[in-house]
């Protein structure tokens, strides 16, 4: 399981909109990424803006929000476009609001460290524990339509509150998404786990949530296997587990799952609750009883106590319900 990272540590409400800028060179804070164990900021000029036509794989998949894409996410229409030309970066602290990065083949890390942020077409090899995270408060995150990988394995890749994350492909980490409060994730495919290289037993999770309320996950294709397509029977693809405070108020609707101990987990631990989960019309990989998961598709350890709606989920491979 996946917590926050030193930097995105959770917090809510930070207010302030602004005028939306495309990213341009990075000034003194390059220091600041390298207190914080990024690799040394390359400045940037000018990034150009380049839109998908309208005809793109997965080009649909980000302009309605929540909204059900009209396809099942792949490696094939998620990601960067196809045809998009990439400028070379190293990491980037993103501290003006309204920033817009794109098109950029990013090498290390990003922290969000303002509002209104926007991360997308481009291509981000993490190169330690983190990919996207943020600072606290941060507000009005979009990450859209981009690669994040790694070759040795990461911890998180994206870390996100109050965010759209929508259209990605994430491969290589031990937990692609760990999210918050006020958060769409949306058509992304995830995929291809593995721990860092020490960790002797990573917990795997697709889309993990420890806090926060309010928030939507739709149409993901979430495939908990190892680089080598096998599938992982160790924790889930999503993994709803009240541990830092209530959550209420979740939608998990049309998304393709497969792999885990279980591979949907609602739970609480301590004192929290859950309330006013929805479990809906989601494909779970393979055929009952507990298909490419160890132990079945679904757990609600407190028995169905804080999940308002549970219905038509099916098996994928058969179209039958759980």
């Amino acid at each position: 399981m996946g917590v926050l990272v030193t930097r995105a540590r959770a917090s809510h409400d930070r207010a302030g909109r602004a005028r939306r800028r495309t990213r341009r060179a990075v000034p003194a804070v390059c220091a600041a990424a390298l207190a914080a164990g990024l690799a040394a900021c390359t400045p940037v000029v000018n990034v150009p803006m380049p839109r998908p036509p309208a005809d793109t794989p997965g080009s649909g998949f980000c302009e309605e929000f929540p909204a059900l894409p009209d396809a099942r996410p792949t490696a094939e229409n998620t990601g960067v476009p196809e045809g998009t030309r990439l400028r070379k970066s190293g990491s980037l602290v993103l501290d003006i609001p309204g920033e817009v990065v794109d098109a950029m083949d990013i090498t290390g890390g990003v922290v969000v460290a303002a509002d209104d942020v926007t991360i997308q077409n481009s291509r981000i090899t993490v190169t330690d524990w983190y990919g996207i995270t943020y600072e606290e408060g941060v507000t009005g995150t979009k990450i859209l339509h981009n690669e994040i990988r790694t070759d040795d394995g990461g911890y998180v890749a994206i870390a996100a509150q109050d965010a759209v994350v929508c259209g990605n492909h994430i491969h290589g980490f031990e937990n692609a998404i760990t999210m918050g409060g006020g958060t769409v994730v949306q058509a992304n495919f995830i995929e291809g786990f593995r721990g860092l290289p020490e960790a002797d037993d990573p917990h795997f999770d697709g889309v993990e949530i420890y806090y926060g309320s309010d928030s939507n996950l739709w149409g993901n294709n979430i495939v908990l296997t190892d680089p080598d397509g096998n599938w992982l029977e160790d924790t889930g693809a999503i993994n709803i587990t009240a541990h830092w405070s209530d959550i209420e108020n979740v939608e998990i609707r049309g998304n393709w799952l497969g792999g885990g101990s279980y591979t949907l987990y609602a739970t609480a631990v301590d004192s929290n609750v859950l309330d006013d989960i929805r479990i809906v019309d989601n494909r779970f990989y393979g055929a009952p009883p507990g298909g490419h998961a160890a132990w079945g598709p679904i757990t609600t350890d407190d028995g169905d106590e804080g999940i308002s709606l549970l219905s038509g989920n099916v098996w994928d491979d058969t179209g039958d319900p759980l």
